[in-house]
């Protein structure tokens, strides 16, 4: 998944292939970018170059439930584009997390 704050298109790909979907309420981003990339396969270029500072807060990190949410919506966007995963793998994440934080 790419950072989406720093994920930048044009407006032309919003006009072919539609907007965030409204029936996330975390989870939008994310059935986006994986709509445009995965399914549609646009062209993209990734920059190796820091754009934004990322913080934890916000909806998706807000508590437990939030969390609970967020990877339920994850799992209902990638079942929609057909790319495999469940809730099992996807806190898997979290364990990355610990590691990316003492870095």
């Amino acid at each position: 998944m790419p950072a989406h704050p720093s994920f930048y298109m044009k407006r032309a790909c919003y006009e072919k292939y539609g907007l965030y979907a409204l029936d996330y309420k975390i989870a939008s981003d994310y059935d986006l970018l994986i709509r445009y990339l995965y399914k549609e396969k646009i062209n993209y270029k990734y920059l190796k170059k820091d754009f934004v500072t990322m913080r934890t807060g916000g909806v998706s990190t807000e508590n437990f439930n939030s969390r609970v949410t967020l990877n339920r919506e994850i799992v209902k966007a990638c079942k929609k584009y057909g790319i495999k995963t469940n809730m099992f793998l996807l806190s898997l994440k979290y364990l990355y997390k610990v590691f990316e934080l003492k870095k």
